[in-house]
């Protein structure tokens, strides 16, 4: 694979390699599907990802550290707005945490 990596698109071995990075990704989606983390649980990724701190996310208008408290414990649900909110200062897709 290494040796395809660098083959011209459009050549034997630049067709060669797409044929194997596309059978390569199917076996990986089928065997080994990575699911999307809860999200609850994507939240404080993100911000260890970003170097972010409760503190930066309370800045957030309409999000107060308690009620950023209560949705990371598990105490309070995320509305609409506050997954809109969240989303957009952590650069997540709204559908990382519209789930169950």
């Amino acid at each position: 694979m290494r040796r395809l990596l660098g083959a011209e698109p459009d050549s034997k071995e630049g067709n060669r390699r797409d044929v194997i990075l596309v059978l390569v990704d199917d076996y990986e989606n089928k065997n080994h599907a990575v699911e999307p983390p809860d999200p609850i649980e994507a939240i404080p990724i993100r911000m260890e990802t970003m170097g972010l701190e409760r503190a930066d996310l309370c800045k957030i208008p309409a999000i107060s550290s308690g009620r950023l408290w209560e949705i990371l414990n598990r105490r309070r649900c995320l509305t609409i707005e506050a997954m809109r909110l969240l989303a957009s200062a952590l650069t997540l897709s709204e559908n990382c945490l519209v789930r169950p």
